[in-house]
Parts: C-alpha cells; structure tokens; sequence
C-alpha cells in the first residue's frame, strides 16, 4: 500500500495527529529532517518560531529538490522577528513552485492544511525512453515514452496529454488519455512520431489537461520530444 510521508518538524502531536488522520491518502508523519524523503513525499513547515529542528528541516529543503509547503503564523510575521523573516526570504528566492500560506489561529490551520495543502496536483517525470538531442533516421517512425509519478494528494481521471506546441515533428495523434492514477502511482505514456522528410531539429511539447480542456498543471514545464532529424 502506498504511503506518503510527510516531514513536520516540531513536537505538536495534536497537529500530526490531525495530519494523519485528515489527509486524503494514508500518510507517515515524521519529524526529523533527516528522514529519506521522495518527489511523492512533502515537507510542511509550520513557522511559529525558528526553532533548531525547523531551521534543519527548512535548510533541508532548500537545498535538497524535496517538495515543501509554508504555512505562517501571522502574529509571528508581524512581530518582525529577524529569524522568521530570514526564512521567508530564503523561500522565496527558491525558484521552484511552492504554497506559502498565512494562519491566524488553530482552526485557520488546519483548513488551510485541508483546503489547499491536502489538495496539491504535482507529478514528477521520472524518465523518458527518448533523450533530447537523439538523432532520428529522416522519413522514419518513433515513439516517446514518458513515465510519470502522481507526486500529489489528487487522484488523476479524465485527464489526458494534449500536444501544445510543435516543430518538424508529425505526431499520429495529438491526444493520449491518461489512465484513472492514484497517488503515488506511476504510469507510462507513449506518442508516436513521424520525422521530416529532411533534416531538422524536431520538437513536440505536451502538458497534462482536463477533461474541458484546461491544462492541468499549468506551473509545470511539461513533457516534449526534441531530436534531430538526419539521413
């Protein structure tokens, strides 16, 4: 059975108690930052102070590619503490997608944690059977396999890949339906191509959409074929 876990640093056991038995897949709440965390696993960083464990656990993250969300207590914030703001700022240079959330109270929380944090959409690419670069025979027919992890709390159904953007490269079809997938499962996913009939760079982009059409995950960069056409 899939479980995810999820890194709290701290001692609040009445919130790990709420994480656990709230979330919307069975989860393994830790609290130490040396935890081997994975791209389906996630980081939810509680700041009421800069204590040692949290600045551990939020260096961890920031320098590690592991998936985080922020959740702030506003009189904290407000209070101008040096350390608080520190963190945040690290944060916020950190280029990568991530929630940042404000709370007031106990209940604030743990509607936030229900609403927006137990909801996150996220996949990971976790390997393509074609690299970019690769050279193709011109006039010839290739695939290209993407296998995707459902890195998130959302169960994927009735969503699809849809090519979005081309270059030289003839998909057969534009569409490829995405199977019912829940957490922490991975699947494959397979376009097929035909080359020019001479040389040339070939690009395909496709990004994950929903069954009216809207991309799924529009902050995410998407899964393409780029290779090179020759004789």
């Amino acid at each position: 059975m899939y479980i995810k876990t999820i890194l709290l640093p701290g001692r609040d056991e009445r919130l790990r108690a709420y994480v656990e038995q709230t979330a919307p897949v069975p989860v393994r709440v830790v609290s130490s930052p040396r935890t081997a965390l994975g791209a389906s696993d996630l980081a939810v960083l509680v700041v009421e102070n800069v204590d040692p464990p949290l600045r551990a656990a939020a260096t961890r993250v920031l320098t590690e590619d592991v998936p985080y969300v922020v959740l702030v207590r506003r009189d904290v914030w407000s209070a101008g503490s040096p350390a608080v703001h520190k963190l945040l700022d690290e944060v916020q240079q950190d280029p990568r997608r991530k929630l940042i959330r404000f709370w007031r109270d106990r209940d604030e929380l743990e509607q936030t944690l229900r609403d927006e944090v137990f909801t996150l959409d996220a996949y990971e690419l976790v390997g393509q059977s074609v690299a970019d670069g690769s050279f193709v025979k011109v006039g010839s027919t290739f695939e290209q396999q993407w296998e995707l992890e459902n890195t998130g709390f959302s169960v994927w159904e009735n969503r699809a890949l849809k090519e979005l953007a081309v270059e030289n490269a003839a998909a057969v079809s534009d569409r490829i339906e995405i199977p019912r997938t829940e957490p922490g499962e991975r699947i494959r996913l397979t376009a097929s191509f035909t080359a020019p009939e001479e040389p040339a760079s070939c690009r395909s982009v496709w990004q994950m959409v929903l069954g009216d059409g809207r991309v799924a995950l529009p902050w995410a960069p998407g899964m393409r074929c780029q290779v090179l056409a020759v004789y």
